[in-house]
């Protein structure tokens, strides 16, 4: 899980910005998002996948959307246990 807080505007913004780190961190370029699944290309590939299906489980990233703080997977989905966590203290990054 990524210790590093990023600031959005919107749940929107959260999700494209996680899922654009995730890919830029993995190397998988030109994410999209289609029928609600979000899709990459790894690197050298001519076909996308799906980020859930290539994706780990640890590979979380904290967000803040005004005063709200959560944790976001690449795909857009949440972190739905997160006290496995709780020692990990995110620094904040505006983007």
């Amino acid at each position: 899980m990524s210790t590093v807080l990023f600031e959005y505007s919107n749940l929107g913004e959260a999700i494209r910005g996680t899922c654009r780190e995730w890919c830029c961190a993995n190397n998988y370029s030109h994410p999209f998002c289609q029928d609600g699944e979000w899709w990459a290309f790894p690197s050298g590939g001519v076909m996308p996948v799906k980020i859930k299906t290539v994706m780990y489980k640890a590979c979380g990233y904290w967000v803040k959307i005004g005063p709200m703080t959560l944790a976001l997977f690449p795909d857009g989905s949440l972190v739905r246990d997160i006290s496995t966590l709780a020692d990990e203290v995110p620094s904040i990054v505006t983007k």
